[in-house]
């Protein structure tokens, strides 16, 4: 063989080994890029869950810190109290437990909406949406109300974004306005011309009950894009968005509990109701249960998320159902008892206690 054959020879076989190399040093970066494509995106930081802002928001947690509100009848030094005007407070208390600390004063109603993400607390009162620190201090009004009825409803913070409904009196009828709200106040938009009912948003969507379609499920962009119909029932009360499906109580008149993929496939009752009297369910979702209660029902209870294994946890109607860790915390009592004290108890039922 000719030194010059040899040379070409030894030459091809160094580039096919180099090819060689070449894929097996960058083909798993390049199927590391494909896959990562396709891989569920980062977890969104939120200010509360989606389960609790829709019942209230009346108890979120931050770290080592849980922060609720509650009405007191305890007079305050400079501040008259009865059982008919009651205090509304904002308090934290630690994770492991002991004395609260008195954060926010607001009579005669509790806070509402409450969020928090790092330094910053925001929540709704009568008089408008505020933000402050967690430690008390630097109290801000966001957005004022035009007038005595409360007209902001169901904030939820997201990464940077508060998303919220905003009542507004058109020719005399009142409607509620999808908006959005930079977290320190300087952007705020409106998402679009909608009258929306309850809200919940995940992943990149607003799910509502379109008022001006018969309180149907639909799901919207937050730039006011890609509206699109999910449900054929009415949601009545609340929407709750959890691992990939919208549940909701059902306008018509059974008012079950429903859940139907974020798409809008697979429409399931989760609990069925037998009998109707005009009121909805009080529920919450966490950890694959539906925990919930109704005007009808004789306590508080909880079921898998694909309607098996119900279990009666509580005596007595619950409302404003939200949950964090292990506790279930709830007002006892009907719409009369507007006054009525915060509790909580375990996921079991057992150790019920006040929260003060």
């Amino acid at each position: 063989m000719h030194t010059r054959t040899k040379i070409i020879i030894v030459v091809v076989t160094l580039i096919i080994i180099s090819g060689a190399v070449t894929v097996l040093l960058f083909k798993p970066w390049e199927e590391y890029i494909a896959t990562s494509e396709n891989e569920p995106q980062q977890k969104e930081r939120r200010g509360n869950t989606a389960g609790n802002i829709a019942n209230i928001g009346r108890v979120a947690q931050d770290g080592e810190w849980i922060y609720f509100s509650a009405l007191i009848h305890e007079s305050i030094p400079g501040i008259p109290v009865s059982e008919t005007t009651p205090l509304g407070h904002l308090r934290r208390k630690r994770v492991d437990g002991g004395e609260s600390e008195l954060l926010f004063l607001v009579p005669p109603l509790f806070p509402e909406s409450i969020n928090v993400i790092g330094d910053w607390l925001y929540f709704i009162t009568f008089d408008g949406l505020h933000r402050m620190r967690t430690d008390g201090t630097h109290v801000e009004m966001l957005i004022g109300c035009v007038d005595t009825r409360p007209n902001i409803s169901r904030v939820i913070l997201i990464e940077n974004w508060l998303f919220f409904t905003l009542a507004v009196d058109i020719d005399g009828v009142r409607e509620r306005h999808l908006y959005r709200m930079s977290v320190d106040g300087e952007i705020h938009e409106r998402i679009s011309n909608i009258n929306a009912g309850s809200i919940s948003v995940s992943d990149g969507w607003i799910y509502y009950a379109d008022r001006d379609d018969n309180h149907m499920v639909y799901r919207i962009r937050p730039d006011g894009t890609e509206r699109m119909r999910l449900s054929s029932g009415g949601a009545r009360g609340k929407i709750i968005v959890d691992d990939g499906w919208v549940y909701y109580s059902d306008f018509s008149g059974d008012i079950s509990i429903y859940k139907i993929r974020i798409d809008g496939s697979e429409h399931q009752r989760v609990v069925e109701r037998s009998s109707y009297n005009g009121a909805d369910y009080e529920f919450n979702i966490f950890d694959g249960w539906v925990y919930y209660s109704s005007y009808l029902s004789d306590g508080i209870y909880r079921i898998r998320n694909d309607g098996t294994d119900r279990q009666r946890i509580s005596d007595g109607f619950g409302r404003e159902i939200n949950i964090i860790g292990d506790w279930i915390y709830y007002r006892p009592g009907y719409d009369a008892d507007i006054f009525s004290p915060l509790y909580r108890m375990r996921k079991d039922g057992t150790e019920r206690e006040q929260v003060r």
